[in-house]
């Protein structure tokens, strides 16, 4: 059987400054910011399309939304889940 990506829907970078992070796509990219607290930062890429950037030290707790909670078992799921990614070929955008 072979399987076929159709699309990526969504990209998850942990930077190690937020805040640095999102202004480089923000302002160099000229990604919107569609939604953004202390842990996470949400950029449109396309209509469908979103970069999902993450504060390397989260602490694991929900994550409130406009529309909605991210109970935080899930919240520590998605950590654990993607820690094995680590930083293979994750560089700064001020490295």
């Amino acid at each position: 059987m072979e399987i076929r990506q159709k699309a990526v829907l969504e990209a998850v970078i942990y930077a190690d400054d937020l805040e640095v992070a999102s202004d480089f796509y923000a302002s160099v990219l000229n990604l919107p910011l569609v939604h953004g607290d202390r842990r996470m930062k949400v950029h449109l890429v396309t209509d469908q399309n979103f970069l999902l950037l993450f504060d390397a030290g989260t602490d694991g707790q929900a994550i409130e939304l406009e529309g909605g909670t991210i109970p935080a078992d899930c919240v520590e799921k998605l950590f654990a889940a993607t820690a094995n990614f680590g930083n293979v070929g994750n560089r700064s955008p001020t490295s």
